[in-house]
């Protein structure tokens, strides 16, 4: 299981962001190269997930399929993903799936049974830019998602508006065994930890 320390950033760009990064004492370092990001997140008639997050549920998992790259209608390698948060901790389950296209077959790979089975729907799709960084001792991962849209699914169709979330979203990783190492990079870091799911953001703002 790891940690997940989330800061939302609205008064840096990326290049400013990636210099305060490269200055902090565990010089952070490119992992591989930056990427596309998609997922589509489920939930029930009632929006339980999103409740849960908003309530601080403890204990509350969510659904989403993943995939990379910028194609959005041709799903090639996507990946079921069952995101389970513990207090703090968090891990996930992984199913690979088969391609398949958004329009058509959208509502077919929706029946899988760990969906069905649980009345869960596709109810946004988000997007975004992300870029990894490694620390020195490989042992505090950091993720930087800017460009971020949302787009609402009703009726197992997407939404042709898009909308934009213009904020830096930093995440630093780390195993729960590494607690006493990223609690020094976590002190270098000048920004407050903030509660932020992209998820909730993205259902906030096309249904609600």
């Amino acid at each position: 299981m790891r940690y997940e320390r989330k800061y939302r950033i609205t008064n840096l760009n990326y290049e400013e962001l990636v210099s305060v990064l490269g200055l902090q004492a565990y010089n952070f370092q490119i992992q591989f190269p930056d990427r596309q990001v998609n997922s589509i997140y489920y939930d029930d008639a009632s929006f339980s997930n999103v409740q849960a997050n908003l309530s601080g549920v403890s204990k509350r998992s969510k659904f989403r399929i993943r995939w990379y790259g910028s194609e959005l209608k041709n799903i090639h390698k996507p990946i079921l993903e069952k995101k389970i948060k513990e207090n703090q901790l968090g891990f996930k389950e992984q199913v690979k799936l088969e391609d398949f296209e958004l329009e058509s077959e959208l509502f077919k790979i929706s029946q899988i049974d760990s969906l069905h089975d649980l009345e869960l729907y596709p109810v946004v799709s988000v997007h975004y830019h992300r870029s990894y960084f490694l620390s020195f001792h490989k042992k505090i991962r950091a993720t930087i998602d800017r460009c971020i849209q949302f787009r609402q699914i009703e009726n197992y169709t997407l939404s042709s508006l898009v909308t934009e979330d213009n904020a830096i979203i930093l995440e630093i990783k780390y195993d729960e065994t590494d607690g006493h190492i990223a609690d020094e990079v976590l002190n270098s870091i000048p920004f407050r930890i903030t509660k932020n799911s992209k998820y909730v953001s993205a259902v906030e703002s096309s249904w609600f």
